[in-house]
């Protein structure tokens, strides 16, 4: 069905278009080389339920409907096109992200932050998923989302209220029943293959780590401190290799050195690896290469680099304000 003849549609999914190319725009002023035009409603639509069909999910895509307290959720599922009110959030949202981080509260069994999480993750869950889909989720979900919702896990919201005695590990996750990836623009993830780049210079370090991944059944902190391996960090280093050129450490050979030796020569950095914040004072923040060797945040500020895009897949990287 074409958005012609859904005129409320139509006008919600080019306000969506229209605030995904201001965004845009205003990226483009900051680095005149980054230039992005996001196609018509139609077009853009005829690709995402393409899109959908193919890869055989359901694509949920959240915007602001006026403020950062509400918002609407796109969802495209097959040739399916629908729009919803997401409502009573906000607060849900705010207790789930500034409970979450606290890793160590959570395992310590934190009676108030475990209430706060049993309710606030089933109300997100109503509110950001089981409303849209009457309480079925589909197998695969791929999450484009905005503002606060950029920090939440879609994974751990609640698809009932566990009682009190639930553990953690019993609780019923979303993860339990679907499959979640996610997408940070819509219109940039369904570019036409022809337009990616395969010519860009990709440095992707996946370090090797003493501890072993067998580790999970340990406490957050001994875990950290133990440097496990992160098998999906290989993984997310062989998927990009598949699909660009560049150069991959990986192993005993991503180390600190090569890194700083050679990161000044490429435009695109992509670091699957084992990172830690410093909460107090963050320029002693710093990444885990090799052999247990750190790159901190000062050290990192003071290193001539030109790439233009940066991405750090590694633990603690979405905290932190600045």
């Amino acid at each position: 069905a074409q958005l012609a003849d859904r005129p409320d549609d139509a006008r919600r999914f080019e306000a969506l278009l229209l605030q995904t190319q201001t965004d845009l725009d205003r990226l483009h002023l900051q680095q005149p080389e980054i230039s992005v035009t996001v196609p018509d409603a139609d077009q853009l639509l005829q690709r995402a339920q393409t899109y959908s069909k193919t890869e055989g999910v359901a694509l949920v895509e959240y915007f602001y409907a006026g403020s950062e307290i509400e918002w609407i959720a796109c969802v495209i599922q097959g040739d399916s096109v629908r729009f919803h009110n997401v409502d009573e959030l906000y607060d849900h949202v705010g207790r789930l992200t500034r409970i979450l981080p606290d890793w160590q509260a959570v395992f310590q069994g934190n009676d108030e932050d475990r209430l706060a999480f049993r309710e606030s993750g089933n109300a997100a869950y109503w509110s950001l998923l089981g409303s849209i889909f009457s309480g079925e989720l589909p197998e695969k979900l791929l999450i484009v989302p905005e503002g606060e919702l950029a920090k939440l896990p879609f994974e751990v919201l609640l698809t009932d209220m566990p009682d009190e005695n639930t553990g953690y590990a019993r609780m019923p996750y979303t993860i339990r029943q679907a499959e979640f990836s996610y997408a940070y623009s819509l219109s940039m993830l369904l570019r036409p293959e022809s337009s990616l780049s395969n010519g860009a210079d990709f440095l992707v370090l996946a370090p090797s780590y003493a501890g072993s991944a067998t580790q999970r059944s340990s406490s957050p902190a001994t875990l950290r401190s133990a440097r496990a391996s992160l098998p999906g960090a290989q993984q997310e280093l062989a998927a990009i290799q598949k699909r660009f050129a560049g150069t991959f450490l990986q192993g005993e050979s991503a180390l600190r050195s090569n890194f700083t030796r050679q990161a000044s020569d490429f435009n695109v950095l992509h670091l699957a690896m084992h990172g830690v914040l410093h909460e107090e004072q963050d320029e002693y923040s710093y990444l885990v290469f090799s052999g247990d060797s750190a790159l901190y945040s000062y050290e990192i500020a003071q290193m001539d680099l030109s790439a233009q895009l940066v991405v750090l897949s590694a633990c603690e990287t979405g905290r932190g304000t600045n």
